[in-house]
């Protein structure tokens, strides 16, 4: 949940928007809360870009919008509603590919981790018999 709100042009309020949903669809609130940051200051840009370029493709949005957009943050408001929804559905859409990918790596991740603990566990409290005296106690 919180990769595919942090796929949308909500910055200020991406958590917001990830957490409760996340508990809506009974899903992980601090992976929620984490996932959004796939959106951060150092890859908002190429992000925001990439979902405006997406977005204007793919819908009817944006169409008379020319980049490099120049100016400040003022400027780019009053580019207004073409801009935000030709953003907007380009990162659903986006979302929507990057979301599936994201799962199975991590969940892939996570399963090998799972592994490697239990792997070093088994190490630590190696209970085969060539460990064990006659009193049935492992050494160490």
């Amino acid at each position: 949940m919180g990769v595919f709100v942090g796929l949308t042009p909500t910055v200020p309020f991406q958590t917001m928007i990830a957490v409760p949903l996340a508990w809506l669809l009974r899903g992980n609130l601090a992976a929620a809360a984490i996932g959004v940051w796939i959106t951060n200051p150092l890859t908002m840009p190429f992000f925001y870009t990439a979902f405006f370029l997406l977005g204007r493709t793919l819908t009817p949005y944006g169409h008379s919008i020319q980049l490099p957009i120049r100016g400040n943050f003022d400027q780019i408001l009053e580019l207004g509603l073409d801009l935000g929804l030709a953003a907007l559905f380009g990162g659903m859409i986006m979302g929507i590919v990057v979301v599936p990918l994201t799962y199975f790596l991590t969940f892939k991740y996570v399963k090998q981790l799972q592994e490697w603990e239990r792997a070093k566990i088994r190490r630590k409290f190696d209970f085969s018999p060539e460990t064990l005296d006659r009193t049935g106690v492992g050494r160490p």
